[in-house]
């Protein structure tokens, strides 16, 4: 790595020592992590690791144009990320790096990132360490003998700094993977699907209402394992509870109804269903008493894993909800620690106010497929907690807080849902968590169309139209390409202040405001050669700056123009594009777009 400025006075104060550019006199000394722009790890890894006591390898880096220390958990991403081209562009050159040195711990590797030792690392300079690779997480020790006994425990190999960067630790292209990712997560999901349709095919052995049966919870407890019970049309005032593999299957006006406490239908067994039925009655209850538990998240737990529902699935494996029609003040379905559940084809009504209401479908560590079903009101549409692997897709969801909720979960594809009239945000992802796909989705008239946050994903095709925010662009590491903001308040909001995306081939039409940037390092769009398309743009011109008062109005303010085009003007950029100091916050398009990529007269109002 090398500093490369075109004018003489910045290189002459400058000294190159090993990999790092250094202003002689001016080392900076570590910082404490939590006081770092961090990147690296979901926030539940990072909790758990906490819980359990584990140690992360960190890294902090100093950069010359920087004014913020960049943290990173794990020294894999600091190594993928402290030579990234597009980051020394608006950061400058790293000048410093501290990396957590484990000499006297007596580390030992844990599944997940982890190292347990019995011992606190310390910062150490990062050239100065000796690296052990693939023994699990990469763990840097300040004596050699101590990394060469730590590998010859573990098997992994002992390297110098120059070689550990050399590695690089590429992760996947998000970009270039995507249409892979998206088409793997869909056929997964196909497959659950699949098989959770299998439920329906069963013979019905019991009828309610026939040979003595007279309640649901009585034909549930005649049924043999693999059996359906059918319920026919009429009002049951009953709580069931399906403890054993059967498939409840409603005829046309059949209506479960609840007592207006509690779950109506709690299945406790593998391979269940409920299929074809309406159910109300729900109790109101939203949250269990408090407790001490034993896991990182149980606080999230007691709050969201214990609300009356329509249909709860505790601890089951392979459970399905279709075709039903459920009215509820709390949550419609629950799925706690279920594998494989499905909801397809149902339709959750929640209340007016959605501080009066909670979830439409809850997922707390169940990575289920919801899909083709429609939600009105209550407070979020889906809601999910460490659900990794969740699917959400070709729903409609109007009214409430929330449309899709994502709390500590990665790996999830959102796609092709339609989001209206939401309170805060159609599509809103919290607690940095990593591998997202968020495609394809539809979402007006609410305060937020799409907010981002997290590391690594990817957010493509969703058109955002006359949402008081479009998209907000939290996530780092991240491709966000083919969206559509349009008649927005602001179309986009760049907040995240670590400027390491890729934002490429976006549209931006007719916006009060086409974007704003929050504090930190100019922010550069595009990406070989292709840009993004504005509006507001003059046709033609080689690098627009949407948030740049001059650039933002050349095509409303008169004699604006002109001054564009002046040599003050353009002297001054030229000095941005050379030094990065003299840049202020802020986008630039390197590649404005002369056509729209999506936008067409089919997206209207």
């Amino acid at each position: 790595m090398r500093l490369t400025v075109g004018i003489a006075v910045a290189v002459a104060a400058l000294v190159v020592v090993g990999v790092f550019v250094v202003d002689p006199g001016t080392t900076p000394e570590p910082v404490e992590f939590g006081d770092t722009v961090r990147m690296g790890m979901s926030d539940a890894d990072l909790r758990e690791a906490e819980f359990e006591g584990y140690e992360v390898p960190q890294a902090q880096v100093f950069y010359s144009q920087y004014r913020f220390v960049v943290g990173f958990n794990g020294v894999e991403s600091f190594a993928r990320n402290v030579g990234e081209r597009r980051h020394e562009r608006v950061w400058g050159t790293p000048t410093k790096a501290y990396v957590t040195d484990f000499s006297g711990t007596n580390p030992s590797p844990v599944e997940g990132g982890f190292v347990e030792t019995d011992g606190t690392p310390t910062w150490t300079d990062a050239e100065e360490l000796w690296y052990v690779v693939e023994a699990g997480p990469v763990v840097p020790f300040s004596a050699r003998e101590d990394a060469e006994r730590y590998a010859d425990e573990h098997g992994g190999e002992t390297v110098g700094f120059d070689a550990l960067l050399d590695r690089g630790f590429p992760a996947p292209d998000v970009r270039e993977a995507a249409d892979a990712v998206v088409d793997e997560r869909a056929e997964k999901a196909d497959e659950n699907v699949d098989g959770a349709h299998e439920l329906l095919d069963r013979n019905v052995s019991v009828t309610v209402g026939m040979d003595g049966v007279g309640t649901v919870q009585e034909a549930v407890d005649a049924a043999e394992e693999g059996d359906a019970v059918r319920v026919p049309e009429g009002v049951y005032e009953e709580h069931v509870v399906v403890d054993k593999p059967v498939t409840l299957v409603g005829e046309e006006g059949a209506r479960v109804v609840g007592h207006g406490n509690g779950t109506v239908v709690s299945v406790e067994a593998d391979d269940a269903a409920v299929v074809s039925l309406s159910i109300s009655g729900v109790g109101d209850e939203t949250a269990d008493a408090p407790g001490h538990g034993t896991d990182w998240d149980e606080t999230v737990e007691r709050a969201y894993g214990h609300s009356d529902a329509g249909v709860v699935f505790n601890g089951t494996a392979r459970g399905l909800v279709r075709g039903v029609d459920i009215d509820t003040p709390s949550t419609g379905v629950l799925f706690f620690d279920t594998e494989e559940g499905v909801v397809s084809e149902t339709t959750v009504r929640g209340t007016d106010e959605w501080l009066d209401g909670f979830m439409g479908v809850l997922t707390i560590r169940s990575p289920a497929v919801v899909e083709n079903s429609s939600f009105h009101g209550g407070r979020d549409s889906v809601y999910s907690h460490d659900s990794d692997g969740l699917v959400v897709r070709d729903n409609y969801m109007e009214d409430g807080r929330f449309g899709v909720h994502l709390m500590y979960t990665s790996e999830t594809l959102v796609r092709g849902n339609s989001i209206r009239d939401k309170d805060l945000s159609g599509v809103i992802i919290m607690t940095r968590p990593t591998g997202n796909y968020v495609v394809g989705n539809d979402v007006r008239d609410s305060q937020n169309g799409v907010s981002t946050v997290g590391t690594r994903s990817y957010f493509a095709d969703n058109v955002l139209v006359n949402n008081q925010n479009g998209l907000r662009i939290g996530a780092r590491s991240s491709v966000y390409t083919r969206n559509v903001m349009a008649r927005n308040g602001h179309g986009a909001r760049a907040s995240s202040i670590l400027p390491s995306n890729e934002v490429v081939e976006n549209d931006f039409v007719d916006n009060d405001v086409q974007v704003t940037s929050a504090e930190g390092a100019m922010r550069i769009w595009g990406d070989d050669g292709v840009g993004n398309y504005w509006s507001n743009a003059p046709s033609g011109v080689d690098e627009f700056r949407p948030t740049d008062p001059v650039d933002s109005s050349v095509t409303s303010v008169d004699g604006m123009v002109t001054f564009r085009d002046s040599p003050t003007y353009a002297l001054f950029r030229g000095l941005e594009t050379v030094i990065p100091g003299m840049r202020s916050s802020g986008i630039v398009d390197e590649s404005p777009l002369n056509e729209p990529v999506a936008y067409n007269e089919t997206i209207h109002d």
